[in-house]
């Protein structure tokens, strides 16, 4: 009840646009191997940008989906899920945080990867959140990480309030210096 599958395809667009019509929540369920995470990670975006609110849960490398329900019960498999769904920005930054180890250079390349899926969230409060919530999980500077967000949302669409936010930015930055001794 209430599941859809891809069926071995990447999710669509127009897949997510149907899903949205019934819900605003949804949970992918992806194998817990190198090619699971990455599907996961592509179809983030897409749910992103559709305004929807996106958890994921990886299955244990032995097992996909189908393997999954299967060995369990209807009722453990809801207790799994319960358990390990993680909200995409948490799931997102630990997987590139890992990756990313000490190196600064593959740190920032992590932060940009999170500030363009931030950038895709339409609901400009709920994008303001994930900013908090993505600054203090990948110790940046929260304004930091708002200019380079309104600096992306710029350049996807030359979003208005992306500028007007930039100049704020810009114009505090200029206060703050000038009151500097």
């Amino acid at each position: 009840e209430n599941v859809v599958a891809s069926s071995g395809t990447s999710l669509t667009e127009e897949q997510i646009r149907l899903i949205s019509r019934f819900t605003r929540n949804i949970t992918l369920m992806f194998d817990g191997d190198a090619a699971g995470v990455k599907a996961a990670l592509r179809g983030v975006d897409i749910i992103l940008k559709e305004d929807m609110n996106v958890r994921i849960v990886l299955l244990p490398e032995e097992h996909d989906p189908d393997t999954f329900a299967r060995a369990n019960t209807s009722e453990q498999l809801r207790d799994y899920i319960a358990k390990n769904a993680q909200d995409f920005l948490a799931f997102k930054a630990r997987l590139l945080l890992s990756e990313a180890t000490n190196d600064p250079q593959q740190r920032t390349t992590a932060i940009r990867d999170m500030v363009e899926s931030i950038a895709l969230i339409p609901d400009t409060l709920k994008r303001s959140e994930y900013i908090k919530y993505c600054a203090g999980i990948m110790s940046v500077d929260e304004q930091i990480l708002a200019v380079d967000v309104a600096r992306r949302l710029d350049g996807i669409a030359g979003n208005r309030e992306a500028q007007e936010f930039i100049t704020r930015q810009q114009r505090r930055e200029q206060q703050a210096s000038s009151s500097i001794p």
